[in-house]
């Protein structure tokens, strides 16, 4: 509201929720989101990311999707379900995960990036797709 952040709004820099709000000091490659406060700044995150695959690449896509599906189970990570588009763009594939919190999907980011058999997938998958994964969060509300 005019320059002020309302109190329903939580300012979250590098993924950790700031008390500051727009007083937080940021860098040039900062990621800034604005989230719904909930009372004490916990709440059920959800991640979403969309795949589309290049031409006759879907089976090979969704049976690597299945080994992350496992890798993350098996690595401590919550489970990752997996939707395939019935209509609309062919072979399309969504995946939601659900977190306890923003932070803990924040927090998450470099241990799933140093975990190599995930790593190892996501470079198999990539050359599938027609354009990189497209990634959204919601917050449970």
């Amino acid at each position: 509201e005019g320059h002020k952040i309302k109190p329903s709004i939580s300012v979250a820099v590098d993924g950790h929720i700031t008390p500051m709000g727009l007083l937080e000091d940021v860098e040039s490659d900062s990621e800034v989101h604005f989230l719904p406060a909930i009372s004490g700044g916990w709440f059920m995150i959800i991640v979403m990311r969309t795949y589309i695959p290049k031409a006759g690449t879907g089976g090979t896509m969704m049976n690597l999707l299945k080994k992350v599906q496992q890798a993350f189970v098996d690595n401590g990570f919550p489970e990752i379900e997996i939707l395939r588009a019935s209509y609309g763009f062919h072979g399309k594939v969504q995946t939601i995960q659900r977190w306890e919190s923003y932070e803990d999907y924040m927090d998450s980011r470099d241990k799933v990036r140093a975990t190599k058999e995930i790593t190892s997938l996501f470079s198999e998958i990539y050359p599938t797709l027609q354009e990189t994964h497209f990634t959204e969060l919601f917050s449970v509300v």
